[in-house]
């Protein structure tokens, strides 16, 4: 079973080509992570995407070890729906994307069937646990250069060299 280490509560998730930036701070100096975290309600915490018209980027999240997260993996482990290829139509590039909006929209709408306080997971700016190069500010505490490593935008090694300016400024 996943989180089975004791004594901690949440488990930071990072793609491969996000950094930490700001090595001083901690996740819960930002003011919504914090509150976030302290709200016993929230099971997920997770950046809307500025640049794609407010969807999910799921290159940084939070999760905190509970039943809810085990059945919210599940769920997005077994959407294999949206990792196959359709006929004329390429869904594999994105698939891990979609299947975790497709478990948060599920989790959401169980969350108002049965009328539970609060929401299971907690949306928290952009910055706060996932910034873009094109969006960091001094002092956020990840910066994600994402689909780097995808090869989206970049080869590798203008994406290793790009992640290397970044660890070199100490972001």
């Amino acid at each position: 079973p996943p989180f089975t280490h004791p004594g901690h509560e949440w488990a930071l998730y990072m793609d491969s080509d996000a950094i930490f930036a700001n090595i001083d701070a901690a996740l819960e100096d930002g003011e919504h992570l914090a509150r976030a975290m302290n709200d016993p309600a929230v099971h997920m915490i997770i950046a809307r995407d500025r640049p794609s018209g407010g969807r999910i980027n799921n290159g940084v999240f939070l999760l905190r070890r509970s039943n809810w997260t085990e059945h919210f993996l599940g769920v997005v482990w077994n959407a294999t729906q949206f990792l196959l290829d359709a006929p004329g139509q390429r869904n594999s590039r994105f698939g891990d994307q979609r299947a975790f909006e497709f478990a948060i929209e599920q989790a959401e709408a169980e969350a108002e069937l049965s009328q539970s306080p609060g929401h299971p997971v907690a949306y928290v700016p952009q910055r706060e646990i996932n910034s873009f190069p094109s969006t960091y500010k001094s002092g956020d505490i990840i910066i994600h250069i994402a689909g780097c490593l995808a090869g989206a935008r970049r080869s590798r090694p203008q994406c290793a060299a790009e992640l290397g300016r970044w660890a070199a400024k100490g972001a």
